[in-house]
């Protein structure tokens, strides 16, 4: 029997997530929640649409379903199909506040259903290899992250909610839960309401870490660094996902020569954040450090958005 699901929204990354669900002969998308039922949309075919949530959940009998509407919609929609009994794939950010966020893991773990936020990154198998690496090491030196676009591109929540929301979710899986003391923020240029390019420096559970999120940049980007005493650990998806290390030289400076890399390909990580959402629903496992972590992720984008808010 398939595994029968529902998509909340129809928005690029919905249509996205529609063809990965497409390609599978395991799964049948059931409905589509749109906010306009009439709304010619020829990717979906004749899969039925729906403009009201309850009405989509009461017409199927649905086994996941993957909301990736507007985030400050999340939290509601999410609890809405937990409570039809229905587990959910929740797009990033999974929510704009921690409070939402609790919400979202109180009332999964009280009615035992999944919910899986979309941070793929972690499903990268480079980005697995390099978590691996960094047991067999001490405590790193520094973090430091770049990530962004060559423009702006339409968005229902700021940078650093929409790209930052990836590279701290990484960064909570490298150092885990613990203090944050956030030591600057800047934002520029100065008349970006919508925070195009943010920098952010912290101090998280012991490491500092420093993060660039920009949508100008002179072409797309995303590099995860982790540095040691001698040697720094590269985690980029530019132009395919792989994991390198590279040797302090003699003077501090890191030659290309000594690049090896640790793992690169594998699965592609949107499928396999997939693969792992179907798995857990089909068996009604609730990976409580997951969401866990997913409260931590939106804690530390909290407290920086917070700071961004103070020096805007």
């Amino acid at each position: 029997m398939p595994f029968r699901m529902a998509l909340f929204g129809a928005g690029r990354w919905a249509r996205n997530i529609a063809r990965v669900l497409g390609e599978r002969s395991d799964v049948k998308l059931e409905a589509v929640l749109v906010r306009q039922t009439g709304t010619p949309r020829e990717w979906l075919g004749d899969t039925a649409l729906y403009d009201n949530a309850d009405a989509l959940l009461k017409a199927h009998e649905l086994d996941g379903v993957v909301i990736c509407t507007p985030p400050a919609s999340h939290a509601d929609l999410c609890i809405k199909a937990l409570d039809y009994g229905v587990p959910c794939f929740v797009e990033k950010p999974a929510t704009l506040s921690v409070a939402d966020m609790k919400r979202i893991q109180a009332k999964a773990e009280n009615v035992g259903l999944p919910v899986v936020v979309d941070y793929i990154h972690l499903y990268s198998t480079p980005f697995q290899a390099l978590i691996r690496e960094m047991k067999l090491r001490p405590k790193p030196k520094s973090i430091v992250a770049l990530a962004g676009n060559t423009q702006a591109s339409p968005r229902d929540c700021s940078i650093l909610w929409d790209w930052g929301a990836h590279d701290v979710a990484m960064a909570c899986a490298c150092v885990g839960s613990g203090p944050a003391d956030i030591k600057a923020v800047e934002i520029w240029p100065q008349k970006s309401a919508a925070f195009d390019s943010v920098r952010l420096q912290l101090n998280w559970n012991g490491v500092p870490m420093q993060f660039r999120f920009s949508q100008e940049l002179a072409r797309k980007a995303r590099a995860f660094v982790v540095q040691f005493e001698n040697e720094v650990l590269l985690y980029s998806d530019m132009p395919s996902h792989a994991l390198s290390r590279w040797q302090r030289a003699p003077g501090g400076r890191y030659a290309k020569a000594s690049r090896e890399i640790l793992s690169s390909g594998g699965a592609k990580p949107l499928n396999a954040a997939l693969d792992s959402f179907i798995d857990k629903a089909r068996k009604r496992v609730v990976d409580k450090d997951d969401l866990s972590s997913s409260v931590e992720v939106t804690r530390i984008l909290e407290l920086c958005d917070q700071h961004l808010q103070l020096r805007g």
